[in-house]
């Protein structure tokens, strides 16, 4: 019986630590990937650190969040969609830069631009394998 009540209650601590224990980063991992499935590109906007380099077949350096309502979704290829959509949250890489979404040749680097390290802000600030 002891063993059978431990078992339920593993089971219900699973249930419990999914979504609900999700960190920044897997939540902004979650919302980045949402704006991609949706193309969402004013989520997106909304969400950049200037200037933001974008990579690809031309390398562009925006500026300004004007700079870069002149572009749709389709300055997020395929190959980067694809990428950025198949990322875990257990996958995520990190480094002095900041956090990289997506394989090695196309991903989206993001920084914690916020003052107050209890309380991140996410930023996206380089695409690399978009345009």
């Amino acid at each position: 019986m002891k063993h059978l009540s431990m078992a339920l209650l593993a089971g219900a601590f699973t249930c419990l630590a999914g979504p609900a224990w999700a960190g920044p980063r897997e939540v902004f991992l979650a919302h980045l990937q949402q704006a991609i499935r949706q193309n969402d590109m004013d989520w997106i906007g909304s969400h950049l650190s200037f200037p933001v380099t974008i990579r690809g077949k031309h390398r562009l350096v925006l500026r300004s969040r004007r700079a870069f309502a002149n572009f749709d979704s389709a300055l997020i290829r395929p190959t980067l969609r694809a990428a950025v959509l198949a990322e875990k949250p257990e996958d995520l890489f990190l480094n002095w830069q900041g956090m990289m979404i997506g394989s090695g040749e196309h991903n989206v680097w993001v920084c914690d631009v916020s003052a107050d390290p209890s309380k991140p802000d996410y930023r996206i600030f380089a695409m690399i394998g978009a345009n």
